[in-house]
């Protein structure tokens, strides 16, 4: 059986072992930068910053 939920935007304690994801993320914005995440359907982009409210602030689409 699969470990991982893919189906749902992953929350909670579903989302782990991103913290040095978050963390880059995190610096590179704050730092005035801008930030592209590119990856195949269904890796966890918008997990990744849903997860991180200081992300959610820099947000523009």
């Amino acid at each position: 059986m699969n470990p991982f939920r893919y189906a749902n935007i992953v929350e909670g304690e579903h989302f782990y072992d991103r913290d040095e994801e978050l963390k880059r993320l995190t610096q590179t914005l704050e730092g005035g930068n801008n930030i592209v995440l590119y990856a195949p359907r269904r890796y966890g982009k918008t997990s990744l910053v849903n997860n991180n409210s200081s992300l959610k602030t820099h947000i523009k689409c």
